[in-house]
């Protein structure tokens, strides 16, 4: 079922009664109660019909979608989610699961609020999703934070916004102690060699995260060895997408992509549990792919579980043949959604810190 704007219908639960019906519409009253204690704001429009369309069919309200042309600017330059997220938890509104939040710009004050959400125990939220929201650093050290000990979120994605490698590291040292989290999408952020070292070492504590996405990025080769020592000690992490992230066959040594390659066998020697990595759209060519059949050749002859590796047919074809025979390649998880942004491959302008 496709996301819907304003919610999601979710049917009447079979067995459901007065008890379930008054429970979203003391949410209802609740959150027009407070939009009015805070400056007489309105409401959030497409929240409050989303919420009006499943008190008249008897439904549950579980998908909180926001895009434009929402503002999230209150009265005073306070957060419109202020009053929103009160009413979920003082009126006990236990049934929101999907928190999608795509191309509105989230200020440092709406991430405060949500914040504060997301680190009650009261929360019910198990997806979080940002996308094109012009997130500062501190948003990304807020979003960890809140996250340190929230039990219930299963699945982050910040999409298209700029962390570079301050904000991934603020946001892996706030996630340092969360293992609940399992799928984790940081594409298109901007993340470089540094940001992949913090994501290295988070990977080398967390027994939570089983696909970690970063797509879009460019951590190139070195960047790349960090996360393949991660991978030593990590016995969770079963993909890694690294697709389209300059770990190309040219350049410096530490950034060949024929030395994470190598690095990748030797720390994932004992690793039975990772299986898939996504290299499409990197530039390894012909050395590159040798060094994937070479990888192939030494893992069987080990005994150790073949490492599912995609890469992009840019070499000669026997030797990306070879690599496709030796692959089963199964799609995971959702991909990134808005259109494709630059990626910041060699040459390409590269935002100024």
């Amino acid at each position: 079922m496709g996301k819907k704007k304003g919610g999601k219908k979710s049917g009447k639960k079979k067995g459901a009664g007065a008890d379930d019906a008054s429970v979203i519409k003391v949410f209802e009253s609740g959150y027009t109660r407070r939009c009015a204690e805070r400056e007489g704001q309105a409401p959030i429009e497409e929240v409050a019909a989303g919420i009006k369309t499943a008190v008249k069919a008897g439904a549950e309200y579980t998908q909180m979608l926001l895009v434009p042309p929402i503002d999230l600017v209150g009265p005073l330059t306070s957060s419109r989610l202020d009053p929103l997220f009160d009413a979920v938890v003082q009126t006990g509104y236990k049934a929101l699961r999907q928190l999608f939040l795509w191309n509105v710009v989230v200020r440092n004050a709406d991430v405060l609020v949500l914040g504060r959400y997301l680190e009650n125990p009261a929360t019910t939220v198990d997806e979080v999703e940002f996308m094109h929201n012009e997130l500062t650093r501190f948003a990304f050290e807020r979003i960890g934070e809140s996250l340190s000990f929230n039990k219930v979120v299963k699945k982050l994605s910040i999409l298209h916004n700029d962390a570079e490698d301050e904000g991934a590291t603020a946001l892996c040292k706030g996630l340092a102690f969360n293992n609940v989290i399992e799928e984790l999408h940081l594409e298109f952020c901007a993340i470089e060699m540094e940001g992949a070292e913090s994501l290295g070492k988070f990977l080398a504590s967390n027994n939570s995260v089983t696909e970690l996405y970063l797509g879009g990025n460019r951590v190139g080769g070195g960047g790349a060895v960090h996360l393949a020592r991660g991978l030593a000690v990590n016995r969770s992490l079963k993909r890694l997408d690294l697709a389209d992230n300059n770990i190309d066959c040219f350049g410096s040594e530490e950034e060949d992509c024929c030395v994470f390659i190598e690095a990748l066998g030797q720390h994932t020697a004992t690793n039975g549990v990772f299986t898939y990595l996504d290299l499409w759209d990197n530039v390894i060519e012909n050395r590159g792919g040798e060094a994937v059949l070479q990888l192939y050749e030494r893992r069987k002859e080990a005994g150790a579980p073949t490492i599912n590796i995609r890469v992009a047919p840019q070499m000669r074809k026997e030797v990306y043949d070879g690599i496709t025979k030796g692959t089963k390649w199964v799609a995971g998880g959702s991909k990134s959604k808005g259109g494709k942004k630059k990626s910041g491959k060699k040459g390409g302008k590269k935002k100024k810190k």
